[in-house]
């Protein structure tokens, strides 16, 4: 993959737009951008994602099926692969964080794998009894959720660059697992009024009789007790994820019959913090990044992204970069000089190269501020965020940026920024524009 960035299609099934699904669109298009997110639904379902850009919506002439949805996601990503160099298949609860070691975020992960596929390890977060309500615009892991238990059925082969078959649920497939520092970030108990109100919406569209609607008809009284089951776990435990990996490979065969690999259900019979994935950028705080200061190990793995990007013959020198999470009012911003990017209109091994040599950024909302980190130390930039969002001065800092930072202001419509202060703030920052 040497001088291109790799191509990366997201792929998910989902009968809501609701429940966890804005926030799985939000975090993984904020990664990949929403082009190249594809959706499966069923039945009657597909008008229901008219309100989010999507790369495909297909919609499988059926009710939701847990056989057919792995059959048809399967030959999904093998046609996918022919014009993309990744795919990642998750569902909608199921949030793909990479070890910190491995690189700040997903995007990063994805990257510098050299593995021909990635099998996430499983984890379940779990709500306690003292936990508040999941606000899913605050950051989720580490902060609302700060506990999960391992679990292998959980553990699912979830970046591909081959062609792949599951078996329902995605629990196994056609290559035998190979953990990579990739883990799987399962919500489903993260939010007991949320999971209540799930499955009740899953009834209405499952067939009667069939193990399917079995499994959603449990009731809101079993869903209580499970959760209080975990919930009442201890918080500390002897086995390491190594070990419990080791106990888990062990489980695994082929069936001959089909060709998948699977292995045992097994989970831990405790809980473990999840303070390790407070780094995910985008789940939670409204699919925008948290953004921490940057090691000196994420530098030197940014270079090495920069040296595979597609290098620009004559890059502008000063540009005004936004993305979907920009101003209302971004089309009227335009200080003397700069050239405007729509960084969601942009192919994504542009992106680097445009940052890396420009001389002088103004970046309107957090989607543009997170591409900031391909610039040149000692570039200016201007960071115009809405009101009350975080400090990202420990980030700018760490990336060696003369930076200013404005904020917009609040509106009925959302939020907006006064064109004359970003003209300002630049001939501040640059007196010789």
């Amino acid at each position: 993959m040497s001088g291109r960035v790799k191509k990366t299609a997201v792929i998910t099934d989902a009968t809501s737009a609701e429940f966890f699904f804005p926030l799985w669109y939000r975090y993984y298009g904020g990664q990949f951008g929403s082009a190249n997110l594809h959706v499966v639904t069923y039945e009657g379902l597909k008008p229901l994602f008219t309100g989010f850009e999507l790369g495909n919506v297909w919609e499988i002439n059926a009710k939701y099926d847990d056989m057919l949805r792995a059959g048809v996601i399967s030959d999904l990503v093998g046609i996918l692969l022919r014009s993309y160099d990744v795919v990642l298949r998750c569902d909608v609860d199921e949030f793909l964080v990479p070890d910190r070691t491995h690189g700040p975020q997903l995007k990063d992960f994805v990257e510098h794998n050299e593995q021909p596929y990635v099998t996430a390890c499983g984890i379940d977060v779990v709500e306690l009894a003292d936990d508040s309500p999941l606000d899913l615009s605050k950051p989720v892991f580490g902060g609302q959720r700060c506990y999960g238990i391992r679990n292998a059925a959980l553990d699912k082969t979830a970046l591909i660059t081959m062609p792949v078959r599951w078996a329902a649920g995605f629990h196994g497939a056609s290559v035998p697992p190979r953990f990579g520092g990739l883990y799987n970030l399962h919500l489903k108990f993260a939010d007991l009024k949320s999971r209540i109100a799930w499955h009740e919406q899953m009834l209405s569209g499952i067939e009667p009789g069939t193990k399917a609607y079995e499994y959603f008809a449990v009731g809101a009284d079993h869903l209580i007790a499970v959760q209080k089951f975990f919930a009442a776990l201890p918080r500390n435990g002897q086995e390491s994820q190594d070990e419990f990996d080791a106990r888990y490979m062990a489980s695994v065969s082929r069936n001959d019959r089909n060709g998948i690999f699977q292995g045992e259900f097994i989970r831990q019979d405790f809980l473990i913090p999840l303070d390790a994935f407070a780094h995910a950028q985008g789940v939670g705080n409204g699919g925008r990044a948290e953004f921490l200061p940057v090691s000196t190990e994420e530098r030197l793995l940014i270079f090495e992204h920069l040296a595979r990007a597609q290098p620009l013959r004559e890059p502008p020198r000063r540009i005004l970069a936004f993305g979907p999470d920009a101003p209302c009012d971004a089309l009227s911003v335009s200080p003397p000089g700069f050239q405007r990017i729509d960084l969601e209109k942009l192919a994504e091994d542009i992106v680097p190269g445009l940052f890396a040599g420009a001389e002088m950024v103004v970046a309107l909302g957090k989607y543009a501020v997170r591409e900031l980190r391909y610039c040149a130390p000692g570039t200016s930039v201007i960071v115009v965020l809405p009101p009350n969002e975080g400090d990202v001065g420990p980030y700018l800092s760490s990336l060696d940026l003369r930076f200013r930072r404005l904020e917009g202001n609040s509106t009925e419509h959302g939020w907006v920024v006064r064109p004359d202060q970003v003209t300002e703030a630049v001939a501040d920052l640059v007196p010789s524009l």
